[in-house]
């Protein structure tokens, strides 16, 4: 098989992974808002942040502490190329993903989730003015058409666009998202070992949300709280094996063989791979929680909307010059 279109598929799985997270995540954070509000006062249950951080938190340092236990060596050894790359990609994926939480609470879920897609245009502008050559028409081509699909998927509409607090943060969110695929495939990075820059990358992360968590905290019980159920706690693990460790190994392993532009389209599968699996996986997912968490049904947006973006990658499959994207 090609080694750009296995790094196509590797990609897609990792993409896969991230977005079955979301069904995953729900169902975990409606289990522990039940048991929060069994158990306590309304004016002593934390914030979301604190359930969002807490969880990115246990993903990223439970996968930190796997890829430690297995390549220790490896690790131990690192460079200074290898620290350079795991404590950027760290970053950005860290801050931009706190971003994107704080956007939530201030905009459209639907109105998020397209924003946060404009990375497949800032990226192509950047390196369109970095090389001092404008996109292909292919590349022009795909980012058009995922940007209608995800606007289609997420139901988002023009009236939804009111440059406000939360679509300002989405957009730097956006933005930090792309010096996150921008910084994998660095030239100075090419030679780095997956394992000790990912390592690095979840341990920065992982601090990041250590800080948010405690913050937003109204007392040390939540954090047992939080999970005091096995479901919630083999939840915890499946989310730091699966949409972390496998997803961004595959990110740090593959996307150096694909270019920075095919990358951010194939990302944009996200919203697609989480609205199939919200058709299937909240019944699931219900019982086991023992939550009210239906399924969403077949809709023509989805139909559409995944159309578009499937075709934009397909298109970026066969656009080979990877130095024009």
């Amino acid at each position: 098989m090609n080694r750009r279109l296995k790094a196509t598929l590797m990609l897609s799985l990792a993409t896969l992974g991230w977005g079955l997270s979301f069904p995953l995540y729900k169902a975990l954070a409606l289990s522990q808002l039940q048991v929060f509000a069994a158990l306590r006062p309304s004016e002593l249950i934390p914030s979301t942040w604190f359930f969002s951080g807490y969880s990115l938190f246990l993903r990223f340092t439970v996968s930190a502490l796997i890829l430690f236990i297995f390549f220790y060596k490896k690790i131990r050894e690192f460079n200074r190329d290898e620290l350079s790359q795991g404590l950027g990609l760290g970053f950005f994926g860290g801050v931009g993903t706190l971003f994107q939480m704080d956007a939530l609470n201030y905009t459209a879920a639907s109105t998020t989730a397209f924003l946060t897609q404009c990375y497949c245009l800032i990226i192509p502008v950047y390196l369109a003015l970095r090389h001092r050559k404008l996109p292909s028409l292919r590349v022009f081509l795909s980012c058009v058409l995922v940007l209608i699909g995800v606007a289609i998927l997420s139901g988002m509409t023009w009236q939804d666009l009111n440059l406000g607090r939360g679509e300002a943060e989405t957009l730097v969110c956006s933005a930090l998202f792309s010096a996150l695929i921008l910084w994998v495939e660095r030239p100075r990075y090419k030679n780095n070992r997956w394992g000790p820059a990912t390592f690095f990358m979840f341990v920065v992360t992982s601090l990041i949300m250590a800080v948010l968590t405690i913050w937003n905290s109204s007392s040390s019980a939540d954090f047992t709280l939080a999970y005091s159920t096995a479901p919630q706690l083999w939840a915890a693990l499946a989310l730091a094996l699966f949409p972390t460790l496998f997803a961004y190994v595959l990110m740090n392993l593959w996307q150096p063989l694909v270019s920075a532009t095919q990358a951010a389209l194939i990302y944009c599968g996200e919203p697609l791979f989480g609205s199939l699996g919200a058709l299937v996986l909240p019944a699931i997912f219900s019982g086991y929680f023992a939550v009210n968490y239906p399924n969403e049904t077949i809709s023509a947006s989805l139909l559409w909307g995944g159309g578009l973006i499937l075709l934009a990658n397909v298109l970026m499959i066969f656009d080979h010059d990877k130095s024009r994207n």
